[in-house]
């Protein structure tokens, strides 16, 4: 009977100290219980203003005037620090850096800023960088989300004398600076603190006396797809406007490479920009334009032979554009 007494006490009493609700965090995993069971076995809980996973990143919504005390810095700009974000825009999630309560990131050439946005805070570990190889981002690469069809790394990168936070976009780092979308070659991507490389392949020995069969060699190229065969023709070799510039947006590079069949979006630009064709009124082009008619070309030979014969024909240069595009 004491013994049923004692039970009815202790469920008594641990009904008094449960809260009516469990808060759930923000990434949706576990309640704020976990905390207490956290100080029991000795791991200090997150403090006020502090969300923790339980190792790696966590994102969690911004708030006016909030700022948490494992917030992920990727940079610096005076003595200002350049918090990691992430903000919805055109369609995928874009990382960036906090600038004066808003998430900036560079997209079509320009520096977005974004007003509702998601702030990376720190685990138990702590961030790690790794410099880039060939362009390529390092194994273990934190990713933020998507865009344009691809996962979004996070990275960082030397501009004016200050090192800024990014988004990887066809192997550069592109960040939002001065209004601008600002494209640069050498960086470093932020790594995953749950991230483990995968272990070695075990190599079965032959038994003894016995040669093991060595598989001829097999010169195979790899496969290039039709849409990076063209961008690869485009990025840094061929100019969009009369200055020179080669260094594409990625937008700019995916309409013009998009639904092409191979080098003939490329080709078909470069003629019609630097190759003097007149659209009615001259042969200097906006780059726009040519854009436009070249876009997704099948034939770049076919495409400019169409709009000259129906510019010759009296035909305006955006009906002659609306004609013969894509073939």
């Amino acid at each position: 009977m004491s013994t049923l007494i004692g039970w009815l006490a202790a469920v008594s009493a641990a009904a008094t100290i449960a809260p009516p609700s469990q808060p759930v965090s923000p990434s949706g995993g576990a309640p704020a219980a976990v905390e207490q069971a956290q100080a029991t076995a000795g791991v200090a809980p997150a403090a006020f203003g502090q969300r923790r996973g339980p190792k790696g990143f966590t994102w969690v919504p911004s708030r006016r005037g909030k700022k948490w005390t494992n917030e992920v810095v990727g940079g610096r700009e005076g003595s200002r620090r350049l918090v990691i974000c992430r903000a919805q825009h055109a369609g995928g999630k874009h990382p960036g850096k906090r600038v004066a309560g808003k998430c900036n990131f560079g997209y079509g050439g320009r520096e977005i800023e974004a007003v509702k946005y998601d702030v990376l805070v720190a685990g138990t570990a702590n961030p790690r960088w790794s410099s880039t190889s060939n362009q390529i981002p390092a194994a273990g690469a934190f990713i933020a989300g998507r865009y344009d069809g691809r996962p979004g790394h996070v990275c960082r990168a030397m501009h004016q004398g200050s090192m800024h936070p990014g988004k990887v976009v066809a192997g550069n780092c592109n960040i939002g600076y001065g209004g601008k979308e600002i494209i640069i070659r050498r960086y470093q991507t932020l790594l995953d603190p749950t991230y483990s490389p995968p272990a070695p392949p075990v190599v079965a020995k032959p038994p003894v006396g016995i040669q093991p069969q060595v598989a001829p060699v097999m010169n195979v190229k790899p496969q290039v797809s039709q849409l990076q065969r063209c961008k690869n023709a485009v990025q840094g070799k061929i100019a969009y406007d009369y200055k020179n510039n080669r260094r594409w947006a990625e937008k700019n590079l995916n309409d013009l490479c998009r639904n092409g069949r191979g080098r003939q979006p490329a080709k078909c630009f470069r003629r019609v920009m630097h190759g003097n064709v007149n659209w009615g009124g001259g042969t200097q082009w906006k780059w726009a334009n040519a854009l436009n008619l070249c876009g997704g070309a099948q034939d770049a030979d076919r495409v400019i032979k169409c709009f000259k014969r129906k510019v010759k024909r009296g035909r305006t240069w955006q009906k002659a554009i609306k004609k013969c595009k894509g073939r």
